[in-house]
């Protein structure tokens, strides 16, 4: 169920909206042969604070060095074995990107 609390400053108001993605829409052609959402080609946009936005125009993958196995494929979305400490460190990585 979605959360909202809405801010209370005399400078101004801050809306902050949790909530689960249960389903999402994608065009076809937006999906790569690899079964993957080609980001760069959907172009969203993401704010980055002031009146600042971007573009996603480049994608590129980065690899946790010295990750295990099962670390790897839990970062592709795949279920493994991983320890609860990773999870934890997965789950905010997730959160913060």
């Amino acid at each position: 169920m979605p959360w909202k609390a809405s801010g209370n400053s005399p400078e101004g108001t801050v809306d902050i909206v949790f909530a689960r993605v249960e389903r999402i829409h994608i065009k076809d052609d937006a999906i790569g042969i690899d079964g993957k959402i080609d980001v760069a080609k959907l172009r969203p946009i993401a704010r980055l604070g002031y009146y600042d936005y971007t573009v996603v125009n480049e994608v590129f993958e980065m690899r946790m060095p010295g990750a295990t196995a099962a670390e790897l494929a839990a970062w592709k979305g795949r279920r493994a074995s991983v320890a609860p400490d990773m999870q934890r460190r997965l789950w905010y990585h997730r959160r913060a990107v």
